[in-house]
């Protein structure tokens, strides 16, 4: 009897395989972007320059140190001691080092990113990239758990988003994670969400904002503590750019606070979370709350005086913090999350 079962499952399974590769034939990959030349000339402009300046800095100094060491020949201390003779020549110096960066930054992004195809599966989407080394990227669509899209100063202008998507692995894969598409527009963003997350309009969010003790705090310990210090020491060395700094920094400090904190909103509706933050730039973050790993609050001294918390939200790629929150509000998010992960029934691991 077990013997004649098993047949008839094992045929069953193999017309469902058959079927299944049948219905994966007749629906081919859906090209949802493509990068085109003009596209990754955009990708180039808006990307991190100073980085890439970081990276050659750094390699240049290791390189010279090496060849310092084998001619017994100190290349700095020649360059210190002759800096007056080039003083006319730094400016130019200078700006050929920020073309070079942008420059490498500019092939980088060519090598990387060439031909990029983001294709919409039955089971999920497919990126496929690269001049000389080829690769290709799967993403299970059940098991995607965060979409996060960022824009700057210069992709505002260009209208195009940095779209990140996370996916829970297991450890062994874990560098497949996370996969980036630069050079997304609004509405391929939307697509995508729609695709991973089919059912998102039908539900409203409401708009939160963090505290305004935010910003005095932020403003206190990266603003008003280093100017001090500053203004101790000036008074030692008397030092004119420390004195510069005692005035100028704080006041950089509290406007770049501020307007993150004014720029700060979480959303959240019955099935969905979605942070936005930034200054120069936004950054949109978007999750489930079925798909998340866990929950919690901490509190400061002084946030606790204030009946006051930061939460955090644990997935597969690390943590989330909303700052700064009401204590009461931040019980409340953290024990409904804790009930929609507990009940939900949803398959997506």
């Amino acid at each position: 009897y077990i013997l004649e079962q098993k047949k008839n499952i094992t045929s069953t399974i193999e017309n469902e395989e058959e079927e299944k590769i049948e219905e994966e034939v007749k629906t081919p990959d859906e090209l949802l972007l493509k990068l085109n030349p003009i596209d990754l000339l955009k990708i180039g402009v808006s990307q991190n320059h100073l980085k890439t300046a970081l990276i050659i800095f750094g390699i240049g100094y290791s390189y010279l140190n090496m060849i310092g060491d084998a001619f017994k020949f100190d290349i700095f201390d020649y360059a210190f001691d002759n800096i007056r003779g080039i003083g006319d020549s730094v400016f130019i110096l200078i700006i050929l080092f920020l073309f070079i960066s942008f420059f490498v930054t500019l092939i980088r992004t060519v090598l990387k990113h060439y031909n990029l195809r983001f294709l919409k599966s039955s089971e999920g989407f497919k990126i496929k990239s690269g001049l000389f080394t080829r690769q290709e990227i799967a993403l299970r669509q059940e098991k995607i758990q965060i979409i996060k899209w960022s824009d700057n100063l210069i992709r505002r202008w260009f209208k195009i988003f940095t779209l990140e998507i996370k996916q829970a692995v297991a450890e062994a894969t874990r560098k497949k994670q996370s996969v980036e598409v630069p050079g997304s527009y609004a509405h391929q963003i939307e697509e995508v969400v729609q695709s991973s997350f089919s059912d998102i309009n039908n539900y409203e969010f409401e708009n939160h904002k963090i505290v305004f003790n935010y910003v005095i705090r932020r403003f206190i310990y990266f603003g008003l503590l280093p100017a001090i210090i500053a203004l101790i020491i000036f008074l030692i060395n008397s030092s004119t750019p420390l004195l510069i700094f005692v005035f100028v920094f704080p006041i950089i400090s509290y406007i770049y606070n501020y307007f993150y904190y004014k720029n700060y909103y979480w959303k959240i509706s019955s099935e969905y979370l979605k942070i936005e933050e930034g200054v120069l730039g936004t950054t949109h973050t978007l999750f489930p709350f079925f798909k998340l790993q866990g929950v919690s609050i901490e509190q400061t001294i002084y946030q606790r005086r204030k009946q006051l918390a930061d939460i955090i939200i644990y997935t597969a790629s690390g943590g989330i913090r909303i700052p700064y929150i009401e204590l009461k509000k931040a019980e409340q998010l953290r024990n409904y999350i804790l009930y929609k992960v507990e009940s939900s029934e949803k398959a997506w691991m």
